[in-house]
């Protein structure tokens, strides 16, 4: 996969951005899988032939960032 872009969640800062991504993605992307990665969740989504990757911080309890990938056809 080709990564496009990475939105980062800004502590302290403006973030509408970031969670109205968020929030579109949760209520109507695909869920592919959700795991572990170290201290994370990675949890990813599938939207209008994007993958999108979305990175919370477990430990702290914040959101870091949604990576998001142009999706590769076999």
């Amino acid at each position: 996969m080709k990564k496009l872009e990475t939105l980062y969640y800004k502590i302290g800062g403006d973030n509408k951005e970031y969670w109205a991504l968020l929030d579109d993605l949760r209520a109507n992307a695909e869920p592919l899988e959700a795991k572990w990665s170290g201290d994370y969740i990675k949890a990813t989504y599938e939207k209008d032939g994007f993958i999108y990757v979305v990175w919370e911080n477990m430990e702290l309890g914040i959101q870091s960032e949604i990576e998001k990938y142009a999706k590769e056809e076999a």
